[in-house]
Formats: C-alpha cells, structure tokens, sequence
C-alpha cells in the first residue's frame, strides 16, 4: 500500500480537529459538576465549633468514661492540643471524645 504526504497530512488534520471539537465542549462535562457541585468550588466540612474553646479552661469527657481537665491551646480537623494540669501537652484525638464542657 503505498501512502502518500497529502493524504496523511489531511488524515492527521482532520483527526485532530475532530478530536479538539470532541472534548472542548463544556457540555460534556456537565454531569461531572452536577456529582461534585460547582466545578472549581472547594466543599467545606461543617464546623464543629472546636474554635470556640481555643485558649479556654475545659473538660473533655472520653467515650470510656474518662475525663482530661486543662487548657485547649489548639483545635486541628482530628485533634485536640491540650496543656494538662497534672501532665504536659496531651493530644486528644476527636474520635474518642464525647463532650467538651468549659470550666
């Protein structure tokens, strides 16, 4: 089969072009936006109100019954930071933590 340089040339042109027109219509990604919101929109978690009680005197009340007494010095997504009375800093993971009362 002998190929000519036109033939291929056009061959190539025109895939691309069809290429191009396939995937740059906005259109077809619709659906993805309507699964995931607003396309470039970061989703935000609900507030747990951990914020609040930065720099506070609390107690907080662990799902075995436990409870750890002192000052909440910082609130991350997982963990709480706390400076202990009778111990050093303790790293409270939120999981096991049932309530938080301000003393």
């Amino acid at each position: 089969m002998v190929c000519d340089k036109q033939s291929n040339h056009e061959y190539n042109s025109a895939y691309k072009d069809n290429k191009s027109k396939r995937y740059s219509s906005s259109k077809d990604y619709q659906h993805v936006g309507m699964l995931q919101g607003d396309v470039g929109a970061r989703q935000r978690k609900p507030s747990d109100f951990s914020e609040e009680y930065v720099g506070k005197h609390v107690v907080l009340k662990m799902s075995d019954g436990s409870t750890i007494e002192g000052i909440l010095l910082e609130a991350r997504r997982y963990w709480f930071k706390v400076k202990g009375f009778d111990a050093g800093i303790i790293y409270v993971s939120k999981g096991f933590v049932k309530t938080v009362r301000t003393v």
